[in-house]
């Protein structure tokens, strides 16, 4: 849409000699030709005339539901032989402040830290998704955490969701953890659309070696307009030839993520450096997949832990493949990385962040909680292969839009037809595109959606 120079928009916005003013289909503003800054349509960011975020704005806080800087309104519970305890405390606190301090000795029973009279009125019948802010000092500490929501103190009727941590490979991290929970996500739901929320009930199982848990609050997260960010793991030719072709034909960015010995080692099968290049050159984050699809030997415990020097092999060869891309000055999202085979622990998070990656990605299936993303450093992904068509791929969004949640695809090879766990049809790919476009989803790649969500990659 172009506004001409006696458009009365004259007296709101410095007019160009040379030309009008035109708002660009992606959002932002060309003023005689020219990129300037605009607010995105959910005031959420600055954009430039090619929609690209140039400063994000801070969300608003969130309600808090029920803080850990008091212990009114908590209360703990053991079961079958557990012996936690819990404290405010600001003596070590990570959040700077006063929380509740809940220190699980060993895997005997089940610890249950329960919040009461939420009164949240009719809650599912709306966006009807909590958060759950917690700190895990060692998640080789803690198996798991498993929220319920309830509507009475006797949880009659219900929606839980289990968050793993040392008993899965989904999101194992040290720190902070935002655990969401709504019907979407929930493994069983009879809440009913009229039913208040009064009761939180987290039931927390630990490991052998215990450990301790910080919560710092229970929040109702305020609606964002979602994004549908698009990664692309390993070397595939599709990145260029159909990921590349169908994101481009719309004006669209995305991320590809490469294992950068297999880079054109064979033109039939891999992306060539010149094809990255260009790529690059686009607009499209490339980020180091390491250099090989060879993941990290991790193993849940009590199972004896890898070492440090297999965290360090696995370090260097992302710090390897990140060196070449800048080498070849492709510098956006270099501290994003999706693990390679979804391999990780707590202990590969923090040297990948001493390492400089700030985003990680799992094989861990779910939405991404937009909420406080930026102090979280693991992030779920949505598949795109057989096990999943189009009507699943379209739920997702529809979910993200419901929730006000963002969605970050895992992609890896596109082809005619969806042959395999790890390729999806090309047709399909390009339905979702439209189909989220069409829901208001924002599109992008790891670079924009961590602009808007204010965060460092």
């Amino acid at each position: 849409m172009t506004f001409p120079r006696s458009s009365g928009l004259t007296n709101n916005a410095a007019i160009n000699p040379d030309g009008g003013i035109t708002i660009t289909p992606q959002g932002g503003m060309l003023v005689g030709g020219r990129s300037v800054a605009m607010f995105s349509d959910d005031g959420s960011s600055l954009v430039d005339g090619d929609g690209n975020i140039l400063y994000p704005n801070q969300p608003l806080a969130a309600q808090c539901v029920r803080s850990g800087r008091s212990a009114v309104g908590w209360s703990l519970t053991n079961n079958s032989g557990a012996t936690a305890t819990m404290a405010v405390t600001s003596s070590g606190s990570p959040f700077g402040w006063p929380a509740l301090k809940v220190t699980i000795p060993n895997d005997t029973g089940a610890v249950d830290v329960i919040a009461d009279s939420l009164s949240l009125l009719a809650f599912t019948a709306g966006r009807g998704n909590l958060a759950v802010h917690v700190y895990v000092e060692d998640e080789l500490g803690i198996k798991q955490i498993r929220p319920y929501v309830g509507n009475d103190t006797s949880l009659t009727r219900n929606m839980d969701f289990t968050y793993q941590l040392s008993n899965s490979d989904k999101q194992r991290a040290n720190g902070h953890h935002i655990i969401s929970i709504n019907p979407d996500n929930a493994a069983a739901n009879t809440l009913l659309t009229t039913d208040a929320v009064q009761r939180v009930r987290l039931r927390i199982n630990g490991q052998p070696a215990g450990g301790v848990i910080w919560i710092e609050g229970i929040y109702v997260p305020q609606p964002v307009d979602p994004w549908m960010v698009v990664t692309v793991d390993d070397s595939d030719l599709s990145m260029y030839t159909r990921f590349h072709a169908e994101l481009s034909s719309r004006g669209l960015k995305g991320t590809f993520a490469v294992d950068w010995d297999a880079v054109g080692t064979n033109a039939a099968l891999y992306v060539s450096q010149a094809q990255l290049v260009e790529m690059h050159g686009y607009g499209h984050d490339i980020a180091s997949h390491n250099r090989t699809n060879t993941a990290y030997p991790d193993e849940l415990p009590p199972t004896a832990q890898p070492n440090d020097a297999a965290r360090l092999t696995y370090c260097t060869d992302y710090a390897y493949t990140r060196e070449q891309l800048r080498s070849l000055s492709m510098t956006r999202a270099l501290g994003y990385h999706p693990f390679v085979q979804g391999a990780h622990d707590g202990a590969l998070v923090d040297a990948m962040k001493a390492h400089g990656s700030t985003v990680m990605r799992s094989v861990g299936a779910g939405s991404v909680e937009p909420f406080r993303a930026h102090l979280q450093s693991v992030f779920r992904q949505r598949q795109l292969g057989s096990a999943f068509d189009i009507a699943a791929a379209r739920a997702w969004i529809d979910s993200a839009v419901t929730r006000s949640q963002d969605v970050m695809l895992m992609g890896h090879i596109l082809a005619s037809t969806a042959s395999s766990t790890v390729t999806w049809a090309q047709t399909d790919f390009a339905s979702l595109l439209d189909y989220a476009a069409a829901q208001g989803v924002r599109v992008g790649s790891v670079s924009q959606w961590a602009s808007a969500r204010g965060i460092s990659v």
